[in-house]
């Protein structure tokens, strides 16, 4: 598989599903001010950027990308109470998702188990890191996501070694040491990625958009870093 195309189907698209799921999350569930709501829908024109960019890998993703452009187009990004039409935000996520799962069936991997254990994983790791960003970026007041977001970072972090691992095992059973070498070299990137994002955690103070940027650059690398394992 081309190196583009392996870098959206587990980078970019896990990463952008899983951010679009906690923003539809937060425009629904959470309580927010009419500046808020505005705030957070001027995110949703990123999200669309990240689809279209996998779409020059895979053109299907110009789908949930026009969709969320035309969500855009039809919602204000100043203060509103207007929660514009949701059910597009709804329609792009489902679309994405399935073409997504889709892609990584269809592609030739070593092991299919541990390339859709390792996406699922960096569905919820890369997407909270993401998401958690652009809610920063929005000057959200839900204060609820700064704790839940990095908590799901570390969960899926156990997820993503699981899924390594899997891959190990079954996939690369004579060449343990070029393994090790791999786990090796972006681990200790996704550890400090997880370790800055959660450290206004530790010292009970508010996270700040650098802190999560470093931590979301980490999470890129170490992510990128292990994808020789699975193709």
């Amino acid at each position: 598989m081309h190196i583009y195309a392996q870098l959206s189907t587990h980078i970019l698209l896990p990463m952008t599903i899983g951010a679009l799921a906690v923003l539809i999350i937060a425009l629904l569930k959470g309580e927010i001010c009419p500046g808020q709501r505005g705030r957070l829908h001027r995110q949703i024109p990123i999200i669309a950027c990240l689809f279209f960019i996998s779409a020059g890998a895979m053109p299907v993703f110009v789908i949930p990308a026009a969709l969320l452009v035309y969500f855009s187009v039809q919602t204000k990004t100043g203060k509103t109470r207007d929660s514009g039409p949701i059910f597009l935000l709804w329609l792009a996520l489902l679309s994405s998702l399935m073409l997504w799962l889709a892609s990584i069936v269809s592609n030739q991997s070593l092991f299919l188990a541990g390339s859709l254990c390792l996406a699922i994983s960096e569905l919820i790791f890369l997407g909270a890191v993401l998401a958690h960003l652009l809610m920063i970026r929005a000057k959200t007041r839900l204060q609820a996501f700064h704790t839940l977001l990095p908590v799901a970072g570390v969960v899926s972090l156990m997820l993503v070694v699981l899924s390594v691992l899997i891959q190990a095992y079954w996939a690369w059973p004579t060449d343990t040491k070029w393994v090790l070498n791999a786990i090796i070299s972006a681990f200790p990137a996704l550890i400090l990625a997880v370790f800055v994002w959660c450290w206004h955690l530790f010292r009970s103070s508010t996270a700040h958009i650098l802190q999560v940027g470093v931590a979301w650059l980490c999470c890129m690398l170490g992510s990128y870093l292990l994808l020789p394992l699975f193709y």
